[in-house]
């Protein structure tokens, strides 16, 4: 039996997303962050991977402190980090994640999430 790598991993995950129903993610984050600095380039690679199908993303970016926790947006979504993604299904939160961790593999993390939430 072989071993499971990550790069195994990512395809599968973006293999699965590929055939996803369909869902909006929307992506919040700051360009002054160094976490969304490091991390972005991740899910942007995701986004390009899964140009044409039905997971679409849209990206929002968020002002410098404090000007930027106070944007209705972000507050009337309840951002309290960045990087932060929130995945919609039919107009309705299905999932969120965010963090170093979760952007360091956001094709595994995001098929997870749409997975559960059928």
């Amino acid at each position: 039996m072989g071993t499971i790598t990550l790069d195994d991993t990512n395809a599968a995950a973006m293999a699965a997303l590929r055939d996803a129903e369909p869902a909006r993610v929307r992506v919040f984050f700051g360009s002054w962050c160094g976490v969304c600095k490091q991390v972005l380039p991740n899910l942007l690679q995701v986004n390009a991977g899964l140009e044409g199908t039905r997971v679409t993303f849209e990206y929002y970016g968020l002002a410098s402190p404090p000007a930027g926790w106070e944007d209705p947006e972000v507050t009337g979504s309840e951002i309290t980090g960045l990087p932060t993604a929130i995945i919609y299904r039919d107009g309705r939160e299905v999932g969120r994640f965010g963090g170093a961790n979760d952007f360091a593999q956001p094709a595994q993390v995001l098929q997870t999430l749409l997975a559960g939430a059928r």
